[in-house]
């Protein structure tokens, strides 16, 4: 890392002094409020300054740390962040009872400082306050996806037509080594843009569009470590170090709204073909706010790409390190879908075994461990404990899918514990990567349609492999707004029929 200047050095000294004293003050004033006697959550510690910081352990995967102060604190405890009073939640019950039982309590979103720098009047779904504004485009946004096939067979030709194109190139690398992550995340990029725009490829500079609009896509989700850092400490912005970092990050993240909203425009024409944008302009008519729809339609794609595709990359870890389990998988497959065609939603009822691994990759896997926080709007009581209005709710994902005492074995790979003495699917309501109530993720039904239909059609073409020479796949973990694998290899060898 490069030392600083004199001047940012100057500047870091400025800012930490003056996050010290904010923070001290929102400390007091938050440390005054009594709840009326109300019992809170155990605490993890916080010191009158810097809050629980130091006990976090720098922040890094915090989601294993909280699962770890759970075993002495309980399933319920609470930490400082600045001046807001947050508790995290470690059971699939509590997680249940605040955004199930008191959805609407706990159904709000924090300002954060990077949603809140690029997006300051909070448009879109994702990071939108719990308003009319937001049930209004949530109920559209979710009326027009079913249109277009959302949770129906109507999706699986969208699907299965990237399916196909991506089984097509992996056939013409004749089982050398290849990182699949930009192969991957572009198959999947392509049907999110064949609903919102009915064009996989974005016109006539086809692969160039498609290739920038994923590009910038990656960029949006996975931010750099300094714009993360601002979350802790937003007068980092200050620093010309972090100030950089979150321009360039902002830059990336306007070209991407341009290229939609020039598409917007183009569906303003009453001749346009018919997909997601024109239904929601033709729906709204006057009323229209382009922004919203632009930010909308932002959402789709970094909800809908970034962690469909990266489930995916799991799975072809996984699997090539678990050559017993891939084994299955194909005979399962094989003995229910002839090699002439692609799998069908049609097939599912019969192949179990599919959708237990796919389930168990998610379990595995939890790819935003702590989900995306909620904003308490009311006080309300979560686990018996009394949560103030303004606190910060985090359901710790991971928690939930990694306990001893509901999954016995959670390091272990192994698909079967989802599967009865009988073969049906079980505990299919304890995994939860899209997490749950008013705020879960508007896209789960097709990431699963998706998971189901990629997955599927990849085992029944490719045995997947380490690369040569190599027993295994590097498995090794990123922790950024996603865990996502580090940059690894595998082999796709076609499967003679």
């Amino acid at each position: 890392m490069p030392e600083l200047s004199a001047k940012e050095y100057t500047s870091t000294i400025a800012v930490f002094t003056g996050t010290l004293i904010l923070t001290y003050l929102a400390y007091r004033q938050l440390s005054n409020r009594s709840g009326n006697g109300r019992k809170k959550a155990p605490s993890i510690g916080s010191l009158p300054v810097v809050g629980s910081l130091p006990y976090l352990g720098g922040g890094k995967e915090i989601h294993k740390l909280c699962m770890q102060k759970s075993k002495t604190l309980g399933d319920i405890f609470s930490f400082q962040i600045q001046s807001t009073y947050t508790v995290v939640l470690n059971s699939h019950k509590l997680i249940q009872e605040a955004f199930i039982k008191r959805s609407t309590d706990c159904a709000d979103r924090i300002d954060f400082f990077m949603n809140t720098y690029v997006n300051p009047r909070g448009k879109g779904i994702v990071v939108h306050p719990y308003d009319a504004q937001f049930k209004k485009s949530h109920q559209l946004s979710l009326s027009i996806l079913k249109q277009f096939g959302f949770g129906s067979n109507v999706m699986e030709s969208r699907i299965n037509i990237e399916v196909e194109e991506l089984i097509k190139s992996l056939r013409k690398l004749n089982g050398a080594d290849i990182d699949p992550c930009v192969t991957i995340g572009k198959s999947v990029i392509g049907i999110i843009l064949s609903i919102v725009f009915a064009d996989r490829i974005l016109g006539d500079d086809s692969i160039e569009s498609r290739n920038m609009i994923y590009d910038l896509t990656f960029q949006a989700v996975r931010a750099p470590t300094e714009v993360c850092m601002m979350e802790l400490l937003p007068l980092l912005i200050y620093i010309p170090k972090y100030a950089r970092a979150m321009n360039a990050y902002k830059t990336s993240h306007d070209h991407l709204l341009r290229i939609i909203q020039k598409k917007i425009d183009e569906n303003l024409d009453s001749n346009a073909e018919e997909n997601f944008v024109s239904n929601y302009i033709r729906h709204e008519g006057e009323a229209l706010d382009r922004e919203q729809l632009a930010f909308v339609i932002r959402d789709f794609l970094m909800a809908g790409t970034d962690t469909t595709a990266t489930t995916l990359l799991w799975s072809l870890i996984l699997l090539a390190n678990h050559q017993d389990v891939q084994k299955k998988l194909q005979d399962t497959i094989d003995a229910v879908i002839s090699r002439n065609r692609l799998p069908s939603f049609d097939d599912k009822a019969q192949m179990p075994y599919v959708e237990a691994v796919i389930m168990e990759v998610m379990r595995c896997k939890t790819l935003v461990p702590l989900a995306l926080a909620h904003r308490v709007m009311c006080d309300t009581e979560i686990g018996g404990y009394f949560v103030p209005k303004g606190s910060m709710v985090l359901p710790n994902l991971y928690c939930v899918h990694m306990r001893p005492d509901v999954w016995s074995d959670p390091e272990n790979f192994r698909p079967e514990r989802f599967l009865d003495d009988c073969g049906k699917i079980v505990k299919k309501e304890l995994v939860i990567p899209f997490s749950l109530g008013k705020r879960s993720c508007l896209g789960e039904l097709l990431a699963r349609q998706e998971l189901y239909l990629f997955v599927t059609g990849l085992f029944q073409n490719f045995t997947v492999l380490p690369p040569e020479n190599c027993s295994q796949v590097d498995a090794t973990e990123t922790v950024t707004a996603l865990i996502t694998p580090n940059p690894f290899k595998v082999r796709f060898v076609w499967r003679n029929a």
